[in-house]
C-alpha cells in the first residue's frame, strides 16, 4: 500500500511528490498525458519586488531562500539546468514613474532587492534593476523530475475519474492503486474536483509567444508592460496576457495582437514568432493558496491554487504541506482551507 497517492503531475504535484519521496514514503502520481497543463507553458518567472508601489512579494524572505536551495539541489543531483538567476530590469514608464519608484526603494527598504539602472540610448530614462529575479524551465524541471518518477515505476498515466475513487476510513483506492492518503494536486482542474468545490478559484488564462531574432537579447529580463527574457540563443519568450474568461488552453488572435504590440517597443531587430501557447493558471480569489484536509474524509487532502508566482511558491509550501502530512505541525492561516470552512 502507498503512503500516498498524488492525483496531478505539474509543478505543485511533483515538486511535492518529490518532497514526500525525499521523506522515504511510498508515494505514486496519477497524470493523464497529452491532457492540457498551465506547467507546460508556464513563463517561470520569479521576482521579489512587484507591483506599481514596489511592493516585497508576500513571504519572500522565506520563499526565496527554500526556491534557491530546491532547484540548485535537484540540477546537482541530476547534472541539468533550468534554474536561471538572470536579473530584471523594470523600465520607467515616464518621469513621474521614476520619481515614484526612487522614493518607494527608501520607503520600504529594499536596497538588497535592487539598484538603478543608468539612462541609455535603448532607456532614456533609465529603470530598477531587480537582482533575485530570473526564470524556472518549468519544463525541463518536469522533465527531469518526471524521468525519475517515471524509472521508479511512480508515475501511472491514467485519466482520473472522481467517481471511481473508494474511499474508506483508513484508505482510499483507485483502479489498481492503494493509498493511505490521496492528495489532489490538479491546478486548474481543481475547479471541477467535487470534493473541494467549496474553495474560490479564479482561474486566469495567459498566453505567451516566442519569436526568433536576428540579434542577441540582453541577458537580464525586460519589464516593461509585458515581459520577455532570453530563452535560447536569438530567441525569447514574451508575455503575458490576463483573462478571466474563456478559461481554456487555446491561444487567441487577440493575444497575440497584444503581445505583439508590446515587443515593438521593447526590443530592437526582426522578430520572427516561432510559438504561441496559452493556459490556465489555477488563481484564487485570495490570492494565496489552498493546502489542507478534507473536512469530512480525513484522508483527502488538497494542495492547490498557487497560481501566477507558482515557481517561488512551490517549493517552500511543498515543504510546509510535508510538514503538515508527516509531523503534524499546523497550516500557515493564511493558506489553510479552513478559512473557507463558512462556506462549505
Amino acid at each position: 500500500m502507498l503512503d500516498y497517492l498524488i492525483v496531478g503531475a505539474g509543478l505543485a504535484g511533483s515538486t511535492l511528490a518529490y518532497y514526500l519521496k525525499n521523506e522515504g514514503l511510498k508515494i505514486g502520481i496519477i497524470n493523464e498525458t497529452g491532457k492540457p497543463s498551465s506547467s507546460q507553458v508556464a513563463g517561470g518567472m520569479f521576482n521579489p519586488i512587484t507591483g506599481k508601489y514596489l511592493a516585497k512579494t508576500w513571504l519572500a524572505d522565506h520563499l526565496w531562500p527554500a526556491m534557491y536551495n530546491h532547484y540548485r539541489a535537484i540540477e546537482n543531483k541530476t547534472n541539468q539546468h533550468f534554474f536561471y538567476e538572470t536579473g530584471l530590469l523594470r523600465v520607467y514608464a515616464n518621469e513621474q514613474n521614476k520619481t515614484n519608484f526612487l522614493k518607494q526603494i527608501e520607503k520600504n527598504s529594499l536596497a538588497e532587492w535592487l539598484e538603478t539602472w543608468p539612462e541609455s540610448e535603448a532607456y532614456p530614462l533609465g529603470g530598477l534593476y531587480i537582482k533575485k529575479a530570473g526564470w524556472v524551465d518549468v519544463k525541463k524541471y518536469l522533465e527531469v523530475l518526471h524521468s525519475e518518477f517515471i524509472s521508479q515505476n511512480l508515475f501511472h498515466d491514467l485519466a482520473f475519474n472522481y467517481n471511481r475513487l473508494k474511499i474508506v476510513e483508513d484508505n482510499i483506492s483507485y483502479e489498481n492503486l492503494k493509498a493511505k492518503k490521496i492528495i489532489f494536486a490538479e491546478g486548474y482542474y481543481g475547479t471541477e474536483n467535487p470534493f473541494f468545490k467549496h474553495l474560490p478559484f479564479s482561474p486566469v488564462k495567459g498566453e505567451v509567444l516566442e519569436y526568433e531574432l536576428n540579434i542577441e537579447p540582453p541577458p537580464h529580463i525586460i519589464n516593461q508592460g509585458k515581459w520577455l527574457f532570453k530563452i535560447a540563443e536569438k530567441k525569447i519568450r514574451v508575455g503575458s496576457t490576463y483573462s478571466w474568461k474563456d478559461l481554456d488552453f487555446y491561444p487567441t488572435q487577440k493575444g497575440r495582437q497584444e503581445i505583439d504590440k508590446a515587443i515593438q517597443n521593447m526590443i530592437e531587430g526582426e522578430k520572427s514568432m516561432s510559438s504561441h501557447l496559452a493556459g490556465v493558471r489555477p488563481a484564487t480569489e485570495d490570492r494565496r493558496p489552498f493546502l489542507g484536509q478534507h473536512g469530512t474524509h480525513k484522508n483527502l487532502y488538497i494542495f492547490n491554487g498557487l497560481g501566477t508566482k507558482g515557481v517561488s511558491l512551490v517549493p517552500y509550501f511543498a515543504q510546509i504541506m510535508t510538514d503538515f502530512l508527516e509531523n503534524q505541525k499546523e497550516l500557515p492561516p493564511e493558506v489553510t482551507i479552513t478559512r473557507f470552512n463558512s462556506l462549505t
